[in-house]
């Protein structure tokens, strides 16, 4: 077994503040380029997704199980080489859940702007019942 007599390794050597505002820059730097992980819809919804008072029955944080059937839905978005999803449910709460959570999802992890709008088709229709002009 052999030990260094050397007095340097045990003395770290000192650097210059330039130096050290030089390698704190630089780690900014690669943390910035840094991509995100890889997650899902579900995954991204169970982890930062909550549920408002207002909006329903239960508050608190979204579970994707309580919603099971909107799983698939999920999954589908960030799957390579979908394009449409087309989605016929009796439930309001998924199609609501689904527009939301693909919405926040790619608003957070994508680090991109995001716009959600309605088809226009609808808000004709609607307008039209209430007798509101357009």
């Amino acid at each position: 077994m052999s030990t260094s007599s050397s007095s340097n390794s045990a003395i770290p050597k000192p650097i210059s503040p330039t130096q050290a505002k030089l390698e704190r820059l630089e780690l900014s730097w690669r943390r910035g380029m840094t991509p995100p992980p890889y997650i899902t819809v579900p995954d991204w919804a169970d982890r930062f997704r909550k549920k408002a008072a207002g909006a329903g029955s239960t508050i608190g944080q979204w579970r994707t199980g309580d919603v099971e059937i909107a799983r698939g839905p999920m999954l589908a978005i960030t799957e390579p080489g979908v394009a449409t999803i087309t989605v016929m449910v009796c439930t309001q709460l998924m199609k609501t859940a689904l527009i939301e959570h693909a919405f926040g999802f790619f608003a957070t992890s994508t680090r991109r702007r995001c716009s959600c709008c309605s088809p226009r088709r609808m808000l004709r229709s609607s307008s039209r019942r209430s007798g509101s002009p357009r």
